[in-house]
């Protein structure tokens, strides 16, 4: 869709060319990396490669039970915490349409955490 639109780059990690963004999203992935070792890198990555924002857009509660083999969910603002220290969680958005298991394709158990580099 915007592959002709010089204003925009997306890029896949991990690829040794991508130039830091003042904004980094990561939008339904961190619930999917259910090994461990995946789930580290894919946040020193994320953290890494902002200058300013990070915007995530997941789960964050390890007591969500998911009986899919491609799901994990994890506490990740005490991953934050506990291994970058120059980023600040400054906003929470919940979810309009929190999940319902009778609704499960109307609703979510994700929300929007913003954080911002402090250094």
């Amino acid at each position: 869709m915007y592959s002709g639109d010089e204003t925009k780059n997306f890029y896949t990690l991990p690829q040794d060319t991508i130039e830091k963004a003042e904004l980094v999203l990561s939008l339904d992935v961190i619930y999917h990396l259910i090994e461990d070792d995946v789930f580290h890198s894919f946040m020193e990555l994320l953290f890494t490669y902002s200058t300013k924002y990070v915007i995530i857009y997941s789960s964050n509660n390890e007591e969500i039970i998911s009986n899919d083999s491609h799901v994990k969910h994890r506490e990740f603002t005490k991953w934050v915490s506990e291994n970058v220290p120059n980023f600040e969680l400054i906003s929470h958005i919940p979810n309009a349409y929190p999940y319902n298991r009778r609704k499960p394709r109307k609703t979510s158990f994700a929300d929007f955490y913003i954080y911002q580099r402090t250094d």
